[in-house]
């Protein structure tokens, strides 16, 4: 027991570590241990005491709940990721987005994305729809609805310079799925991306009906030669209820 707990711990350690843009050096540097000794923790081979729990919170600038907690608690009362909490704010959607990603070679990339009356969070690159704190950025930011879609402007909670636009088409209630236009501008050596997304309300778990839908068909090519630019037909109806 004490085993899984360490494990849990450690593993949320580490992803907050990472949200955050500090390496295992300079973390080890700030709170004044070994690299080696992070790395334990990290990976639940030694027990944190209550001290260095609170001394990392503090560094990470989070709640000590955060790295004690339910998973969907921690990720709640978590200032890193900035989730609406006020009642007027209205229930939160959870959607799960699908797109291809292409640095530096084409891979099917998901996506969480929670989704309330005036706020967005995106948990980018997940390692699986239910376990989304795992995941290699998060980005937080507002929606704006319009009369055919609705569009979502984010911010990399680590670094502010890293933006995200998500477009997708309305409605979504009468769908289980609807196409929908990512754009990414990215800092560092990666370069601005936009191509074109899945939006589910369900995770999709077939990886070959995925990679179908989101493939350049002979249709997206034609409307790229005649306008002389990237866009997203959203016409198109993927799937209904």
């Amino acid at each position: 027991m004490q085993e899984s707990i360490d494990y849990l711990v450690g593993s949320r350690l580490r992803q907050y570590r990472r949200l955050r843009g500090y390496s295992l050096i300079e973390f080890s540097a700030m709170l004044h241990r070994s690299k080696s000794a992070i790395s334990k923790y990290e990976r639940g081979e030694v027990s944190i005491d209550l001290r260095t729990l609170n001394e990392m919170a503090r560094l990470l600038d989070i709640p000590l709940s955060a790295l004690l907690l339910d998973e969907q608690e921690a990720v709640q009362v978590s200032s890193l990721f900035h989730l609406p909490t006020s009642e007027e704010d209205g229930p939160q959607q959870r959607l799960y987005v699908y797109m291809w990603s292409g640095r530096p070679k084409a891979y099917l990339s998901r996506q969480v994305l929670f989704l309330s009356a005036h706020t967005a969070t995106l948990f980018g690159e997940v390692e699986s729809e239910e376990n989304y704190c795992t995941c290699k950025y998060c980005f937080a930011g507002e929606g704006r609805r319009s009369d055919l879609s609705y569009r979502v402007f984010l911010r990399n909670l680590t670094h502010e310079n890293d933006l995200v636009i998500l477009d997708f088409q309305l409605p979504l209630n009468n769908q289980t799925e609807v196409p929908g236009f990512f754009c990414t501008f990215s800092i560092g050596p990666h370069f601005p991306l936009a191509t074109k997304a899945i939006l589910s309300r369900e995770p999709i778990r077939d990886e070959e009906r995925l990679k179908k839908l989101l493939i350049f068909d002979r249709e997206d090519f034609k409307t790229y030669r005649r306008q002389n630019s990237f866009s997203v037909n959203y016409t198109n109806r993927i799937g209904t209820v």
